[in-house]
């Protein structure tokens, strides 16, 4: 059996990590969570940003600013997870920098991240979510021909 990599006991190391933080999250200590994520992204080996797993913790360290909530830093956290590999498209990431916009009050672009949720994600994305962020998307998006609402 061939020997793993220092990389690929690195990148095992931060799955699991990450998967210890949600369960932390989930069962409501979030300060544990981020502590175990903090550390997970300090191993991840460089380019950092180029490693599938570190838009993944991105993504939960800024659902846990997301949650407090402290949007402006949940709003950095997403920014960087935009910018790795996999982040831009990434449905989830786009939600909620919108959201993360609006609440801070930069609505313009607010607009255009949620207007990138839908797109990517359609109505969907939005389930759960406060009807505020959808009715946005239907203020700056035409529906298509022969609509008269976005599907």
């Amino acid at each position: 059996m061939p020997k793993k990599s220092d990389h690929q006991l690195a990148m095992a190391a931060a799955r699991s990590a990450l998967a210890d933080a949600v369960e932390k999250r989930r069962t409501g200590d979030p300060r544990s969570a981020w502590a175990i994520l903090v550390t997970a992204l300090k191993a991840v080996p460089e380019p950092d940003y180029e490693q599938p797993v570190t838009v993944e913790l991105l993504k939960e360290m800024g659902e846990l600013q997301f949650a407090k909530p402290d949007y402006a830093k949940a709003c950095q956290v997403f920014e960087d997870a935009v910018r790795c590999r996999g982040g831009l498209g990434d449905v989830r990431i786009h939600l909620r920098l919108g959201q993360c916009n609006l609440e801070l009050g930069t609505r313009d672009r607010a607009a255009d991240e949620l207007a990138r949720a839908y797109m990517g994600g359609g109505r969907e994305a939005f389930d759960g979510e406060d009807p505020k962020y959808f009715r946005l998307v239907e203020q700056v998006l035409k529906p298509p021909a022969g609509m008269d609402r976005l599907p």
